[in-house]
């Protein structure tokens, strides 16, 4: 019989898959920035002085990592507020829910999600703490009062739960 909750190592596997399709999206902006800026530097706009090239270099980077953080926020409110899984988390079978069971509001995601910049933030021990909870709960999960729950799987041959 298995646990009923996410542990630490499927959560990780999870967050991996996560973190891969993130990376994708970074890296489309990242060739969306390097063409504009090809295309602007070839038609004249950027400045041929290195003070205003470094100035505004400057500034697309600082947006470019804003526009990424803005995008990782989304994707885990998103995705946890509208199904309590992200694409990971579905394809380990781990779903987001509240103490009850049940779906999680958008605003516990949002909530959820601005807690994994504290889980992260003391050398990730916030993602540690599912290694020592009885319910397997994340710093982020306290704070929003979820659990992540392993989904329950039929088994094939008599159509009843693990569990």
């Amino acid at each position: 019989m298995g646990s009923l909750y996410g542990g630490f190592f499927r959560r990780l596997c999870a967050a991996m898959v996560d973190q891969l399709i993130l990376l994708g999206i970074y890296f489309l902006y990242l060739l969306a920035v390097l063409v504009s800026g090809f295309f602007a530097i070839n038609v004249g706009e950027w400045s041929a002085e290195p003070e205003g090239f470094l100035i505004r270099g400057g500034l697309i980077i600082f947006l470019f990592h804003l526009w990424c953080f803005i995008t990782w926020f989304g994707y885990y409110t998103y995705f946890h507020g509208a199904t309590g899984q992200t694409p990971g988390k579905k394809l380990f079978s781990l779903k987001v829910v509240d103490p009850m069971g049940g779906r999680i509001r958008p605003s516990i995601a949002f909530l959820r999600t601005a807690g994994y910049l504290l889980s992260a933030s003391i050398f990730f021990l916030g993602f540690l703490w599912v290694l020592v909870d009885k319910k397997r709960r994340s710093w982020h999960d306290l704070i929003a009062g979820t659990v992540v729950v392993r989904e329950r799987e039929k088994h094939l041959d008599k159509g009843r739960d693990i569990y």
